[in-house]
């Protein structure tokens, strides 16, 4: 006797009760799984790009307004600093290697950051195509914002003021001499030229080109340090400078994390409460479907299925459902991501459901054991089940 084969044909012929039980716990579990993977690829993106820097300097403000600003180009900068003034920080012996950033400008909602070539060197960027800039209002642009801009190597377009759509565009042409190869980091999303490409944007008409470095401005200071020992020293000594504020990235970006897990928690809270309830109804459906089968249980005993036998069969029904529901929970999850992710590439966003993560297998467990958990109790049921009562009734 095939248990499997029993059952599955018991599922197929009560199916409307079985598909709200399938749809329950195959959404119950996407949810879950969709957190699971979009938690899973912001906190990579958010240490793939921070972890390479140490320190970042700017305005006084918010230390993560200046991190998400000048990390992650999606917040207004606290303000602008003074070049000199930062010129002696640059040049301390706790510091390795700094990358300036110059911002104010846009093209189509994508950033232009002013910086030099070291940036490159500083989050190991390679081209795909094309060249680094060599003078002013050259550009190269990163993966994603080139595939959306629709830019190539050799394209001119004209940027406008603000980090936002709908700025004054400026009357300066800017070529584009190259495209990054991706990175999955904030620089797929941002168009890069010369420093001195920003400060020529925003020198008045009505004033002389600003040509002294004392006079110039950085919107932000990305630090690498050289010592393990500047993480206790460096940040104090760039706060007691007066217009000047250092921020850690480690320290704000778990405090972002943070911010974002808790929102995260409560959808996982809600997909969960779908599988409970799920679970239920699957156990109301078994629970009730064996008064009607008690005559086909009896038959099978008399054909010689043990009790124990009648019991794996109850429970194998209940894992079957369950198993359906899980395995097209988790397909589910993969697709909606994946169709959030193209959507999304629109913009400077990106997700993606082609990636599986450890966290998978246990909510794959998690399904099969609200099964087993909702099919025991009417499994026993059937257990218990005294046949010749019931046959002496037929």
């Amino acid at each position: 006797m095939n248990l499997i084969s029993i059952a599955w044909k018991n599922i197929v012929s009560q199916g409307g009760k079985k598909t709200l039980n399938v749809i329950l716990l195959a959404s119950g579990l996407a949810i879950i799984n969709i957190i699971l993977l979009v938690d899973f690829q912001i906190k990579e993106k958010l240490e793939n790009h921070a972890g390479k820097v140490d320190l970042v300097i700017g305005a006084k403000g918010s230390p993560l307004q200046l991190i998400l600003s000048g990390i992650y180009h999606i917040d207004f900068p606290t303000g602008n600093i003074n070049l000199k003034e930062v010129q002696q920080l640059i040049e301390h012996p706790y510091v390795q290697n700094s990358v300036p950033l110059a911002m104010g400008d846009s093209y189509n909602g994508f950033r232009i950051i002013g910086t030099n070539h070291n940036y490159l060197k500083f989050y190991d960027l390679p081209l795909a195509e094309g060249v680094i800039w060599k003078k002013e209002f050259e550009a190269i642009a990163g993966s994603n914002a080139a595939r959306v801009l629709n830019l190539k190597t050799g394209d001119v377009f004209y940027s406008s003021h603000g980090l936002t759509p709908g700025g004054n565009v400026h009357a300066d042409k800017f070529k584009l001499t190259g495209v990054l190869k991706p990175s999955g980091t904030a620089s797929d999303n941002i168009i890069l030229t010369a420093l001195e490409t920003i400060w020529h944007l925003h020198e008045h008409s009505d004033q002389q080109n600003i040509q002294s470095t004392e006079e110039r401005e950085i919107t932000a200071l990305l630090i690498k340090y050289k010592t393990p020992l500047a993480v206790a020293i460096f940040p104090q000594t760039v706060n007691n400078i007066g217009a000047l504020q250092a921020a850690s990235p480690a320290l704000e970006t778990a405090r972002l994390y943070a911010l974002i897990g808790s929102g995260f928690d409560l959808i996982k809270a809600f997909g969960v409460l779908i599988i409970l309830l799920a679970g239920f109804s699957v156990f109301i459906v078994l629970y009730s479907s064996l008064s009607e089968r008690k005559t086909e249980i009896a038959i099978l005993r008399t054909m010689g299925a043990s009790a124990s036998k009648i019991f794996l069969l109850i429970l194998s029904e209940g894992i079957i459902i369950t198993s359906i529901g899980t395995s097209l929970g988790l397909l589910l999850s993969h697709l909606i991501l994946q169709g959030a992710g193209i959507f999304l590439s629109l913009s400077s966003i990106s997700l993606t459901g082609i990636v599986f993560i450890p966290q998978e297998l246990m909510v794959l467990a998690f399904g099969i054991i609200v099964g087993i958990a909702a099919s025991v109790i009417p499994a026993m049921q059937a257990y218990r089940t005294n046949i010749s009562t019931i046959l002496a009734k037929v």
